[in-house]
């Protein structure tokens, strides 16, 4: 078969979901670029041979193939590939060779700065991360969306007080900036401040924080953003044991998201969430809720 061959059913494995059969494709490819003495095409199939393993969760594969394509063809595509396979494969100091050769191939770049973060942090070198996610943010198309994508890494990671420190930096730009991208970061950064809040045991903070994503949200017209609050806000209410509370804040978030993305995207947005919490509260008591709603806001 051809090298256009395998590439062509390669992609059709893709298509129809087998990750396993195009990836063996993918190697086949790179064995005929390498009979051919094609080292680039060659380290190109690997590198995404390497990534479709990765996405498999074969992680070992991943490095193996990210490996040989660095073999081929060092560069800045394949060493973040290698660097991406020793991240998900739990080697971060790998991985942080692998994203500062990148950049030292490609020079700076956001997307290389960014698994250069997420590399150091994973390697336990927080503030070096900090420092990196501020510089892809620099280079990024939407500094302050990336910048959000950088508090949320730093505090999943539990470097809560270089969250908090990043997170005050961008709220002091936002509040210079009006438009739909900054109110859109700004929700963001409200439901992470909420989260921070439920960790600090403080759920009144918590919800003050998801109020004000709602709010910035709808300001954005951001419908994913919309959801996320209004269901944080539904989610705190019901653990505070509030479920009229929980209740409107799903039935009022469905009636603007209409507004928003229209009938059907609303209801697929809402519905999942008010039938978990009829799963969660009873048939009965979950119609009682609903039912007291309606008799003091009835609908239009």
């Amino acid at each position: 078969m051809t090298t256009d061959g395998f590439m062509q059913d390669a992609r059709a494995r893709l298509a129809a979901g087998d990750l396993a059969g195009a990836a063996e494709l993918l190697r086949a490819a790179a064995g005929a670029w390498h009979e051919i003495g094609d080292a680039a095409e060659e380290a190109r199939c690997l590198r995404l041979a390497a990534a479709l393993a990765r996405h498999a969760g074969h992680r070992d594969e991943a490095v193996t193939l990210a490996g040989r394509a660095v073999d081929a063809a060092p560069g800045a595509a394949t060493y973040r590939e290698a660097g991406a396979a020793a991240l998900a494969a739990g080697d971060p100091a790998a991985a942080v060779c692998d994203f500062a050769a990148a950049l030292d191939a490609a020079g700076p770049e956001a997307t290389l700065e960014r698994g250069y973060a997420s590399a150091l942090l994973a390697a336990g070198r927080p503030d070096d991360a900090l420092a990196a996610f501020r510089r892809a943010a620099a280079g990024s198309a939407d500094p302050a969306l990336s910048l959000v994508d950088g508090v949320a890494e730093l505090q999943s990671a539990g470097q809560v007080e270089l969250a908090e420190r990043l997170a005050d930096e961008l709220a002091d730009r936002l509040a210079t900036e009006v438009d739909t991208g900054s109110h859109e970061a700004a929700a963001r950064l409200a439901l992470l401040a909420a989260a921070r809040a439920l960790d600090r045991k403080d759920p009144v903070a918590a919800r003050m924080h998801a109020e004000r994503a709602r709010t910035e949200a709808l300001a954005g017209r951001s419908a994913t953003g919309y959801l996320a609050a209004a269901v944080a806000l539904a989610a705190l209410a019901d653990a505070l044991g509030d479920r009229a509370g929980a209740y409107a804040a799903l039935a009022v978030g469905w009636a603007t998201l209409r507004d928003l993305v229209g009938a059907d995207g609303a209801r697929a947005a809402f519905q999942p969430h008010l039938l978990a919490l009829r799963e969660r509260w009873g048939t009965a008591a979950f119609a009682g809720v609903k039912a007291a709603y309606e008799a003091r806001v009835p609908r239009p």
